[in-house]
């Protein structure tokens, strides 16, 4: 093998080492990116529950006209879509 195709394999190795190295810290990026996507998703879930809860309790307090007039097992159901949505994303 001559000299210059040793060299221009050199070349070649160093750029798919150069390449490996930017593929492993864009996808060292994207895993970032996941948790804190999924770190959001948890906060957002959490404050759902809460506020579903909120939602059930407050009921208790008001008419049967007012929570059908509000349609307020219509926004339950969403609030439990959504959870259960997520939950099983989370699987």
């Amino acid at each position: 093998m001559t000299s210059n195709a040793v060299a221009y394999l050199n070349r070649k190795c160093q750029q798919l080492t150069d390449q490996a190295k930017i593929d492993t810290a864009a996808l060292n990026r994207l895993r970032a990116e996941r948790r804190a996507e999924r770190a959001l998703a948890d906060d957002l879930a959490a404050a759902l529950q809460e506020a579903r809860e909120d939602m059930a309790d407050w009921a208790a307090y008001a008419s049967e006209y007012f929570t059908e007039k509000w349609n307020l097992a219509g926004d339950l159901a969403k609030c439990d879509a959504m959870l259960a949505r997520y939950h099983e994303a989370r699987k």
